[in-house]
């Protein structure tokens, strides 16, 4: 998929991951400026019933939440050519799993702090009707 353009404007660089319901990319828009994250579902996923139902309230929740700890969303497509796909913030660094792997033990501080970035997102989250469905240290 790489090289492809979803939305019309964002060319997909390069992978980030992947999960059982979609294959995330960086990406760069087509007029410049700082790259993105295209999270692309996959057709299985989509075969769902209720998938359209489901698509549209995650679009709605991310929407209306905004976090200085939390991923900004920008732009979402069901009917995308890629597919369903989300537009997100890029955010550079690495993954709590890729730190925890790196450097198998954290000092005290440092895990207080890290909570404490993760306990404030999430219950402004909660407060906000917002639930994370796949909470993990990749996430």
């Amino acid at each position: 998929m790489v090289g492809r353009t979803a939305l019309g404007k964002y060319t997909l660089v390069r992978p980030l991951g992947a999960g059982s319901n979609a294959e995330v990319f960086l990406a760069q828009h087509a007029r410049g400026g700082p790259p993105v994250v295209v999270k692309v579902i996959h057709p299985h996923v989509t075969q769902n019933p209720k998938f359209r139902q489901l698509f549209d309230g995650e679009i709605r929740s991310m929407a209306n939440f905004t976090h200085p700890y939390a991923v900004r969303f920008i732009e979402a497509s069901l009917d995308d050519p890629l597919g369903p796909c989300l537009v997100m913030e890029y955010v550079p660094g690495v993954t709590l799993e890729t730190l925890l792997a790196r450097e198998r033990v954290l000092e005290p501080e440092r895990v207080g702090r890290l909570l404490g970035y993760l306990c404030h997102a999430l219950g402004a989250a909660h407060e906000a009707g917002v639930i994370h469905r796949d909470l993990k240290p990749a996430n």
